[in-house]
């Protein structure tokens, strides 16, 4: 990874990994939203297509979902 310093010799590409990987409730709830549209998008692109592996997708992206709230119940 870049690690450029600063004038006052900080590193600034640590600073922006340890912004997100210190927030992991963040990271889930946005992986969180980002799964629900994704199982909206598969589900009506599966119905208007009638594909059966797309609608198996997103019954897949469904337990991801449920895996992205289970960990936010833990971190709480």
């Amino acid at each position: 990874m870049d690690y450029r310093k600063t004038k006052n010799n900080q590193m600034i590409g640590k600073e922006i990994s340890e912004k997100f990987y210190c927030k992991p409730l963040f990271v889930n709830l946005l992986l969180l939203v980002l799964n629900l549209f994704l199982l909206l998008f598969k589900l009506i692109v599966s119905s208007l297509n009638e594909s059966l592996a797309l609608l198996a997708d997103a019954f897949n992206n469904l337990t991801e979902i449920v895996e992205q709230e289970t960990q936010i119940q833990g971190l709480k």
